[in-house]
């Protein structure tokens, strides 16, 4: 959590990855994976020790503002365009 002193939502604010993760709507686990992925790109952390990472909130709330907003999930569409549409089967939905 911030300092005593630091307002959470001050851009420059560091976060655990607890508050990452609540703020992002999953599981800390989640947060982890997407940090080791090497084909993400989501937010590295600042290392305040070996053990200790933190994110800035305005890091993490820019690459919240870049993802896909609206319509049909990316999933979905994958599904729809991916082996369906090639085994004939059309549209999934």
């Amino acid at each position: 959590m911030p300092k005593h002193n630091e307002s959470p939502h001050e851009p420059l604010t560091h976060l655990t990855k607890q508050d990452v993760a609540r703020l992002c709507g999953v599981n800390p686990w989640t947060i982890d994976r997407w940090r080791k992925d090497p084909n993400s790109d989501f937010p590295q952390p600042v290392w305040l020790s070996d053990i200790t990472p933190r994110w800035r909130r305005s890091d993490i709330e820019a690459w919240l503002s870049a993802l896909p907003q609206g319509g049909v999930s990316p999933a979905s569409e994958k599904r729809r365009t991916g082996r369906y549409a090639r085994a004939g089967r059309g549209d999934v939905s």
